[in-house]
């Protein structure tokens, strides 16, 4: 059976309702993620920069709020389940200068540097 649910990876609350319903499922089998927004233009989203609130910060918020659910199911069923995130390519062409801040969030979103444009 195929689900359509709504998620906004821009609003956390949405991000938990989403993995509410999830963990309602009899078992959940695997989670792939696959995230990759970028905007022309400087947007906030849960007071950080939309990209990382969207790319970072839900997605390792649905991961953790689902993996309680997707270890169940391997040991209730027998079989493996698995949690997949599938990075834009992006990754491989950034230095990420910003691990080396004193915060790295507060670099990231200075909204006077582009991090992604800006290497």
């Amino acid at each position: 059976m195929l689900r359509v649910w709504q998620l906004d990876l821009a609003s956390y609350e949405s991000v938990k309702q989403f993995a509410s319903k999830a963990n309602t499922l009899p078992h959940l089998d695997f989670l792939l993620e696959n995230v990759g927004l970028t905007t022309g233009e400087f947007r906030w989203a849960e007071n950080n920069k939309s990209q990382i609130t969207v790319n970072v910060v839900s997605m390792s918020l649905l991961g953790v709020l689902l993996l309680p659910k997707l270890r169940p199911t391997a040991r209730e069923f027998g079989v493996l389940s698995y949690l997949t995130v599938v990075p834009s390519s992006l990754h491989n062409e950034t230095n990420f200068r910003e691990r080396n801040s004193q915060s790295i969030f507060d670099e990231l979103n200075n909204k006077e540097k582009d991090f992604l444009t800006d290497r």
